[in-house]
């Protein structure tokens, strides 16, 4: 189950000879291809169109041409997802369909994960409502049915008896770390607990995905408006292009009426001399509803049912006792030493910014600093860089990451046409990744700039894996009494996403190639 060679690491292993030369050679050239890729995404871009004017569905995948497919091909996701099920469970003392498991375990787990991590992509980015909504219906109900089967004690039976049997120790090493893998996450869902704590178990997940959708969504919410005066605007400069501030300020109007996070309520935070103001501003845009209260304490209370119901002490736990901070503790240990080192530095900024609130306000002491201060004073001053530096954009960081990439592992990136339809917004770039001797072997969707309504923050979306797919032996997942199945294969062929076949020179079988989106919010200007 290897599903590449392994990599050709060309950083150290080298020579004392290569080592000098190395050392005294000038810097590699930049080429036409970096000059390329960097304007790719620092130049005014429109999608590099290529096919015909019917658009070829999201992704590329005809099966998700409208928000309306989603429901469909959900349900045809699930559909096609209970025949690898019951094959599973159903492997009984057949060693040929024992030795199987992990294969179709992996092969259930793609399925669904493909169209699960596409809707999460959706419904994070997608700028139509339409959309959004319909994929956030299809990620819930995925994510449902997934936890369903996390907490099916057939299926983790069928693997641990598997894993138990003599004939396990056959599998490849890759093969036997997926099966522990797949163990844990059975383990962790609460496989053994009794039904109703299953059941229990399926109800919270559940509900954490709604709940925090619904607070994540909320955050986007429209805000009170505030009312601004003329005393409200002391110290904010002129300027007729904000011209309700400006008709404020000359006497035109007594108040004016705008929304929290507008640019004149900006204004106002970072330049007026009234503490009164930035402090009406900065409460107002950080100000959260009842109701939105009321979706984050029972997302919380839920969080902690579903620690408790597991075994573990608290949401927190549970998360990472598998991850590399391992324990609650461990991360508070790390942010108190990051502290620790942080303090003088922090503790002499903050001395600065009480110097410049005291010489603004004229007073003869130190004040105190409080949040809304942060934009009329912080920073104090000008925090340049030792050496002079280029400005660094999303295009010089990707041509310097495809370039380290090329000399590391002879691997690059290059800006990729894409089919209309194919992806959610203008601004998405989508690149190539190319070995230089097997050619492309994934690709990547990039959204990096902020717009209105897209989640905030840096996301990663792996939305197809890499995976051996010649050997499924797919058509045995059905038996001959399925014949007149509801899921015809006609159906099938229209509405369940299917693997890629690809086959490279000099590899054994076909493979699936990689597809994964990365996606932030950068400032585009």
């Amino acid at each position: 189950m290897l599903l590449r060679r392994p990599f050709r690491f060309r950083g150290c292993l080298v020579t004392k000879s290569q080592q000098r030369r190395a050392h005294t050679a000038s810097i590699i050239p930049v080429t036409t291809h970096d000059h390329t890729l960097r304007d790719f995404f620092d130049q005014p871009h429109k999608p590099l169109l290529r096919g015909t004017n019917v658009p070829i569905g999201l992704l590329g995948y005809p099966q998700i041409a409208s928000p309306e497919s989603f429901v469909p091909v959900t349900a045809a996701t699930m559909a096609r997802a209970n025949y690898i099920v019951r094959r599973i469970i159903q492997a009984g003392n057949n060693e040929g369909e024992r030795m199987r498991i992990v294969k179709n375990i992996d092969r259930l787990s793609d399925l669904l994960c493909g169209v699960i991590d596409m809707a999460e992509l959706i419904r994070h980015t997608h700028p139509e409502r339409a959309w959004v909504d319909a994929a956030n219906q299809a990620y819930d109900t995925l994510c449902e049915y997934m936890n369903h089967l996390n907490t099916n004690v057939d299926l983790a039976r069928a693997l641990d008896d598997f894993m138990a049997s003599p004939s396990f120790k056959n599998l490849p090493m890759e093969a036997k770390q997926t099966a522990w893998i797949f163990k844990h996450d059975f383990d962790k869902s609460g496989v053994h607990l009794p039904i109703h704590q299953r059941q229990k178990f399926v109800e919270l997940s559940s509900n954490i995905i709604s709940l925090g959708r619904d607070f994540l969504q909320g955050l986007g919410a429209e805000k009170k408006p505030i009312m601004l005066f003329t005393k409200d605007c002391e110290g904010v400069p002129e300027t007729p292009r904000l011209w309700q501030l400006y008709s404020v300020k000359r006497g035109l109007r007594s108040r004016v009426s705008v929304e929290p996070n507008s640019a004149e309520a900006r204004r106002v935070l970072k330049h007026s001399t009234n503490e009164e103001a930035r402090k009406k501003v900065y409460v107002s845009q950080n100000a959260s509803s009842n109701e939105q209260i009321q979706v984050l304490e029972q997302l919380l209370r839920d969080r902690a049912e579903l620690a408790v119901l597991v075994g573990r002490q608290s949401y927190g736990e549970m998360l990472l006792h598998d991850k590399m901070g391992k324990k609650p503790e461990h991360v508070h240990e790390f942010l108190g030493s990051l502290l620790e080192f942080s303090r003088p530095r922090a503790l002499a900024a903050l001395n600065d910014v009480k110097q410049a609130k005291k010489r603004s306000q004229g007073l003869s002491y130190l004040p105190e600093i409080y949040a809304w201060d942060r934009e009329a004073y912080f920073p104090s001053k000008s925090l340049e860089p030792p050496i002079p530096l280029p400005r660094l954009t999303p295009g010089l960081a990707l041509c310097a990451f495809s370039r380290l990439l090329k000399h590391i592992y002879g691997i690059s990136c290059e800006p990729a046409d894409v089919e209309r339809g194919e992806v959610w917004h203008d601004d998405v770039r989508k690149v190539n990744i190319v070995d230089e001797s097997e050619g492309i072997i994934g690709w990547i969707y990039l959204d990096l700039f902020y717009r209105e309504g897209k989640a905030g923050g840096a996301t990663h979306y792996t939305l197809r894996c890499s995976r051996r797919v010649d050997d499924d032996d797919a058509a045995n997942d059905f038996l001959p009494s399925d014949h007149g199945r509801e899921l015809t294969p006609d159906l099938e062929e229209r509405l369940v996403i299917r693997s890629e076949s690809h086959v490279t020179p000099g590899r054994d079988g076909s493979h699936q190639r990689p597809v994964a989106a990365i996606s932030c919010d950068f400032d585009a200007n």
